[in-house]
């Protein structure tokens, strides 16, 4: 057999990956795109039942902690140390609201009694002139002083007064983030080293993915830029990684809704730098920037058609999406047919 033939056999061989045996009929599995024999897909594919059951099983789990967590939020242990702190501070508050009532009372009641004491003394006096009979002009005008006298130092105020000072017997607590403590400490490495010190970058990309997760997406992006920033002067613009960095940033955008469409095309040249231009990944970071461009141009997503490849599908699909939001319905039907087509040509492979 000639070598050209031997070739061509190979090119023509079929086997299934699990039993690797030569078939005529393989069908493709889009999950790990592996062609399987009639005989061993049902099995991968039980493999798969079997695997999303255990994913089911651990969601209940999940589910059920979660639902016993809801039924009870005072037992989260940082909830009970408020709820200490809560009790605790309200003890001392009451004690001392105690103290300072019988500091006020005792003084008031004192006074009282000591003018109830002269009032007495005075209505004697009162009484006994009137039953003698025996006054003038003078006596009822030291009588009416006396009177005005007692009047007076019952509406006189204490010689006391509420001091209130500024520092507090209650320690002061608050709710403090991951990112907080994150910033605080970077605040302390920055007061010994640059901004752009390397050795900053994890610290940068941990508080930035601490804000994406809390959608706090301006301080996000901030964090995000000064890994960039760092990342940048320490290796070539197109240095492989810096890719992820730039997705990132954009990321963080598009949950906001405000998409910064050079990042992914920056993301695309550096995989171009490093990649064919058919490469599924280069075509996914096309896709990227086409779902930026959705209602305004076509262009990111047609440079996506690649070669036969199920990837391909999607794309078209994605083309006839935006074609059906721009209403240009005549254009829509050849990338929605090249969908389907492709689609069925990797099925009965």
């Amino acid at each position: 057999m000639s070598s050209i033939d031997t070739a061509t056999a190979a090119i023509n061989s079929k086997q299934c990956f699990i039993c690797k045996k030569d078939r005529t009929n393989l069908y493709p599995c889009e999950g790990c795109s592996e062609k399987l024999c009639l005989t061993d897909l049902p099995t991968h594919h039980q493999e798969h039942v079997l695997e999303l059951e255990k994913i089911v099983t651990d969601c209940d789990t999940f589910q059920q902690c979660i639902n016993e967590q809801e039924k009870d939020l005072n037992h989260y242990s940082l909830v009970k140390q408020v709820n200490e702190w809560e009790r605790d501070s309200i003890t001392k508050i009451k004690q001392t609201a105690e103290d300072c009532r019988q500091k006020l009372i005792k003084p008031t009641d004192d006074n009282i009694a000591e003018i109830k004491k002269k009032l007495n003394k005075f209505i004697t006096d009162l009484r006994k002139k009137r039953d003698d009979d025996d006054f003038h002009e003078i006596h009822l005008k030291e009588l009416r002083m006396l009177l005005e006298e007692l009047k007076k130092e019952l509406e006189q105020p204490l010689n006391v007064a509420i001091l209130e000072e500024p520092t507090s017997f209650i320690i002061k607590i608050s709710i403090i983030t991951k990112a907080s403590i994150s910033e605080k400490s970077l605040e302390i490495d920055l007061s010994y080293s640059p901004s752009n010190y390397p050795e900053f970058s994890p610290t940068y990309s941990n508080i930035g993915k601490i804000y994406r997760q809390k959608f706090d997406l301006q301080k996000s992006i901030k964090y995000y830029g000064e890994v960039l920033d760092i990342k940048l002067k320490s290796y070539k613009p197109n240095y492989i990684n810096i890719a992820s960095y730039h997705n990132n940033i954009t990321m963080a955008n598009k949950q906001q809704e405000k998409y910064q469409l050079e990042n992914y095309e920056r993301a695309v040249q550096i995989e171009l730098a490093h990649l064919p231009p058919s490469h599924s990944s280069t075509a996914r970071c096309y896709n990227n920037i086409a779902d930026v461009y959705y209602v305004t141009d076509l262009s990111y997503l047609e440079k996506t058609i690649l070669p036969a490849h199920i990837f391909l599908a999607q794309i078209n699909s994605n083309i006839a999406r935006v074609l059906v939001a721009l209403e240009r319905y005549k254009e829509v039907i050849p990338y929605a047919q090249k969908s389907m087509q492709i689609s069925l040509q990797t099925l009965y492979i």
